[in-house]
């Protein structure tokens, strides 16, 4: 594969939904489509949108994330294996936890990797609101299927989630209707925790 074709931009469209524009940049490690190794960048932005009174809902995100990815595809698994008086661990290894199928699927790409982010929120939805910055790091899986290929590429659908912890720290507020005002409660603000 070229330098050039080694580029991939996601976005993701449930942030969209969620009217978080968003991007993420990847490049491929590796020169092989079969098994391979990435390097991506993303961020999310919904920072102070415009608007001529203070709304009492409050939604600003500002995400960035940086993710390492292992992708793998499936392929054909002979026919017995694993056998049929196969012990316990030999039937989870050749079974279940390996990229040999019975009936692979070669055009789906599966993947695992690790994640680290830095994010600073403000969030209310009800009468109080929370504002504060985050740290942190987990695990993502998922796959990916092609929608549409084409010369240099394709357009792919990817399912995925994370799992991790978040390190944060934030400040409780609430909006006064009649000043429109926000005015912060330090009794109610909350240190350094893990979440």
């Amino acid at each position: 594969i070229s330098s050039k074709q080694r580029f991939g931009i996601r976005t993701n469209a449930f942030d969209w939904l969620l009217t978080i524009p968003n991007i993420s940049v990847e490049y491929d490690l590796g020169n092989t489509i079969r098994s391979k190794r990435t390097i991506g960048a993303s961020i999310k932005w919904n920072w102070d949108t415009s608007h001529k009174l203070k709304p009492p809902t409050v939604f600003n995100i500002l995400d960035g994330r940086v993710e390492w990815r292992q992708y793998f595809r499936t392929r054909q698994r002979p026919p017995g294996v694993p056998a049929k008086g196969a012990n316990l661990y030999t039937r989870l290894k050749e079974g279940v936890f390996t990229t040999k199928r019975q009936a692979p699927r070669t055009e789906r790409a599966y993947y695992w990797g690790i994640y680290a982010n830095a994010a600073s929120y403000s969030l209310k939805f009800g009468k109080e609101g929370k504002q504060g910055t985050a740290f942190g790091a987990g695990l993502s899986l998922g796959y990916t299927a092609p929608l549409y290929g084409y010369d240099n590429g394709s357009i792919d659908f990817e399912l995925g989630g994370s799992i991790g912890l978040l390190y944060t720290s934030y400040d409780v507020y609430t909006h006064d209707a009649e000043s429109s005002t926000y005015a912060f409660d330090p009794a109610k603000s909350k240190g350094g925790h893990l979440v």
